[in-house]
């Protein structure tokens, strides 16, 4: 009896870490959005979006690649599918360019097409979407804020 009783705890102790590791990797993160980061690349300005969780961009509106609103269909782990939407103003934003005129940044996950990450400017902006390579965050290069805007 002494002989089993040697082996329990050390298996029950296991299995309470391997408990715990699966139930942190298959539980919902608290937030999606990690920071917006607004930088300069090169002499241009660059927002840069970071995730808790990897995420893949499938398309963005405009197509054309200019305006005042921009909304990035995201694919996120099935974890994160349902998720709250989260909102970040002004204030939630990390650093500053006055070529930049971003007013806030939303993860919609419960929306029609969702989830999607949209980006609110105070007027147009001339913009492309950054590589596809990172899957824990989205770079936005802004190449121009037309003059006529606004």
């Amino acid at each position: 009896m002494a002989e089993r009783n040697r082996y329990l705890i050390p298996a029950l102790g296991t299995l309470l870490v391997l408990a715990g590791a699966a139930a942190h990797f298959l539980t919902a993160p608290e937030r999606i959005l990690e920071g917006v980061h607004i930088l300069d690349e090169g002499g241009r300005p660059l927002v840069e979006i970071h995730f808790t969780v990897p995420v893949r961009q499938e398309g963005v509106l405009p197509e054309g690649g200019m305006g005042a609103l921009v909304q990035v269909k995201l694919r996120t782990p099935m974890v994160a599918a349902d998720h709250h939407d989260e909102y970040l103003g002004r204030a939630g934003i990390v650093g500053g360019d006055r070529r930049v005129p971003l007013t806030d940044v939303a993860y919609e996950a419960r929306v029609p097409g969702g989830p999607l990450l949209t980006l609110r400017f105070e007027r147009p902006v001339r913009f492309r979407l950054g590589d596809r390579d990172d899957r824990t965050r989205l770079r936005l290069l802004i190449e121009e804020v037309p003059a006529d805007a606004g």
